[in-house]
């Protein structure tokens, strides 16, 4: 964890000890969902690394154009930085380098009965409303980039059913092809097509999507889609379109881009789709991750709290459940408040005493039943940890 210290955890116990006086989890006793409940009275004693997983540079830049990736550290959330600022966000490919940020920028608007129009940006501006917290998760997220392929982030911009207003709206059974900037120093062969996906008119509104412009109060970042990118909240970000150019309607009959057909197994399709009405939607799946464990000592021994978030999933989960066996039982997660909806995530934690040394598997499922996450069942978020002296009786 890069700016959340083991001091900062030792001052965060002894607020606990001390009744919660003013510290980094202050906030933590409110109880609101998203809210850790405090461990046992004891004193905080540091946290236990996660084993097996790479070293990652959290917050640095790193690469090149669509090589280019930023991971977020997801250890140092807590429930008063539950949103992080933007130059910690994730970025999952670096501003194209042939791409000048400072030209006038507008949208082209064409296709399928409608003339062409090109709309400067500005024009569209007026239009933009605060759209709310959203999270957004790149579908390559794992364990080679520390989970860090995520971020929550408070956005403005320009809903689809103003755009439609605006410009007209496409037929129900056509598709609405969203597409930006790509032009990235590369021999990647597929360079031509650059970023873009198709949508349903229905599937644009249902999900509140929209042109975002701003991000956290501030105008976009160059790496994060300035001056315009797409959002479709629930949905991963493989279909956030950065640097939008151009939105096509298209008829039913339309093929899938070659961006689409870069994610097909990330995505869960059945093949490689070739219509796009045979694509099923990137929806973010429910999911949960480990991401702190702390080590609290008191009289009647080590206590354990893990700390983690869960997001994601089409409605909010009724129950968090953990197991430490890849072979046992799950139990439910001690302290979990369902959130009022899934347009971003949410903290809990568990408090465990593990009766034996050794290592163990941090196993998570949502509301009873793996099977209603495929990322939760193949393992994606799970994580292990090394136990050394679960007792008070072997420590020095």
């Amino acid at each position: 964890m890069s700016d959340l210290t083991r001091r900062d955890l030792i001052k965060a116990g002894a607020a606990l000890a001390g009744g919660w006086a003013a510290g980094p989890w202050a906030a933590l006793a409110s109880g609101a969902p998203g809210i850790l409940e405090p461990p046992l009275k004891g004193k905080l004693v540091g946290t236990v690394p996660f084993l097996g997983e790479p070293a990652i540079p959290f917050g640095e830049t790193t690469g090149a154009g669509l090589s280019g990736r930023r991971a977020f550290d997801l250890g140092t959330l807590t429930a008063e930085r539950l949103v992080p600022p933007s130059d910690r966000h994730f970025i999952h490919t670096l501003f194209p380098a042939r791409l000048d940020p400072r030209r006038y920028w507008q949208i082209t608007f064409r296709g399928h009965g409608f003339p062409a129009a090109e709309v400067p940006l500005k024009d569209l501006l007026p239009l933009a409303e605060p759209m709310g917290v959203h999270l957004a998760e790149c579908v390559d997220n794992g364990r080679e980039h520390g989970w860090g392929l995520i971020s929550a982030a408070e956005w403005k911009g320009i809903p689809f059913r103003k755009i439609f207003e605006r410009i007209g709206r496409p037929p129900e059974d056509g598709w609405v092809l969203v597409s930006g900037n790509d032009l990235h120093l590369s021999t990647r062969p597929d360079l031509g097509a650059g970023a873009s996906w198709l949508f349903s008119p229905a599937e644009l509104e249902a999900a509140g999507a929209f042109l975002a412009t701003e991000m956290n109060g501030q105008p976009l970042a160059e790496d994060l889609g300035y001056p315009v990118r797409l959002v479709v909240p629930g949905w991963y970000a493989c279909a956030w379109i950065k640097w939008v150019e151009t939105i096509v309607y298209l008829p039913k009959w339309a093929e899938v881009t070659a961006h689409m057909r870069e994610f097909t197994a990330q995505t869960f399709q059945n093949g490689v789709p070739r219509r796009a009405e045979r694509y099923y939607p990137p929806r973010i799946e429910p999911a949960a991750l480990p991401v702190r464990v702390e080590r609290w000592r008191s009289r009647e021994g080590f206590t354990f709290r893990i700390v983690g978030v869960a997001w994601g999933g089409a409605r909010p989960p009724r129950s968090l459940e953990i197991r430490f066996d890849p072979e046992g039982e799950f139990e439910p997660v001690s302290h979990f408040v369902a959130p009022a909806n899934t347009a971003t995530w949410t903290l809990w934690s568990h408090l465990w005493r593990p009766a034996e040394a050794g290592a163990y598997t941090l196993d998570l499922q949502v509301d009873g039943s793996r099977m209603r996450s495929r990322r939760l069942s193949l393992g994606v978020y799970t994580r292990q940890v090394q136990i050394d002296r679960p007792n008070p009786a072997s420590s020095p």
